[in-house]
């Protein structure tokens, strides 16, 4: 479930003021936000704690060692911003959902055999169900021109000066790689 301009349905609990655009009417006068905006810093917390509350009336208590996975009797929530992937009894993820339209425009997304959640494919099988990060970890090898790339042992004694390349490689693609990298060996 995609819920649509998330962050438009969350109350700011701090006094946030704005200059208006000169370009837009009433511009240069300075207005005082009531609900949160994409881009200030208060507006996910904002979103979690309404989303939570909401949540919470429909009877799911967040986890002790995740605030982002919510649980109820046979019904499981994971929150990422404004996607919410659920689990459970069918008649119950029916009765969240119509729950949550009532709060928030949601944008329902088709469950068929497979779905991608945060790179993580979930594949329906008739015996139960297969996680895998199968097309996260191709298209993490296209982005990097690594797919005909093969392997080799590799070592301390194997790494020298000579061996590395004489310019760097570029420190944000790298981070990314990283990044991407890190993602994977902690989710598999």
């Amino acid at each position: 479930v995609d819920v649509s301009n998330a962050y438009l349905h969350a109350d700011l609990k701090q006094d946030v003021y704005v200059r208006i655009p000169r370009f837009l009417p009433h511009g240069g006068k300075v207005a005082k936000l009531s609900k949160a905006l994409y881009g200030l810093r208060q507006s996910g917390a904002a979103w979690h704690d309404e989303l939570r509350t909401t949540l919470f009336k429909e009877g799911l208590r967040p986890s002790l060692v995740d605030p982002c996975l919510f649980a109820g009797t046979n019904i499981y929530v994971g929150v990422n911003v404004d996607d919410l992937f659920i689990m459970g009894d069918s008649t119950k993820i029916q009765h969240l959902i119509d729950a949550l339209s009532q709060c928030y425009p949601i944008k329902k997304k088709p469950l068929d055999s497979s779905v991608d959640f945060l790179g993580i494919d979930l594949h329906k099988l008739d015996d139960g169900s297969r996680m895998s990060m199968d097309s996260y970890i191709s298209k993490i090898l296209k982005d990097f021109s690594q797919v005909n790339a093969r392997t080799c042992p590799t070592g301390p004694e194997r790494l020298t000066m000579e061996s590395q390349p004489n310019e760097p490689y570029p420190s944000t693609e790298y981070a990314h790689l990283v990044g991407r990298l890190l993602w994977v060996s902690i989710t598999v």
